[in-house]
């Protein structure tokens, strides 16, 4: 018997999910440039608005997928599982990336003009 539901995790993972990027939101694109750690010049409005959707569709993907691993993880074994395991793992990975993109980019600028 499980201790909590699908949608706890669903709406425990979307919530965590949200503040991770407003984090990275801050750090990556507000507090390196007025600090001086980076300096993105014209970039940084570009990255801003690239950020705003990434940030928002992988708060969902990484929501999603972790309640597809956990419908998947009460199936039977079997290969079936094993893949739904694999595309789960691997949406809430790609969610990561979007959530992660300001921070991402924060580090590529960083460490091309070093």
């Amino acid at each position: 018997m499980n201790r909590f539901s699908f949608d706890n995790v669903q709406r425990r993972d979307l919530i965590t999910a949200l503040s991770l990027w407003v984090i990275a939101e801050i750090v990556g694109l507000l507090l390196f440039p007025a600090l001086g750690v980076i300096n993105p010049g014209p970039k940084l409005k570009t990255w801003f608005t690239l950020s705003i959707p990434l940030g928002l569709a992988g708060s969902l993907i990484i929501a999603m997928s972790s309640r597809w691993m956990a419908i998947s993880s009460e199936q039977a074994p079997g290969s079936a599982k094993t893949l739904m395991s694999w595309l789960g793992q691997s949406s809430g990975w790609l969610g990561l990336m979007g959530v992660l993109y300001p921070m991402i980019m924060a580090c590529i600028e960083f460490f091309s003009n070093l």
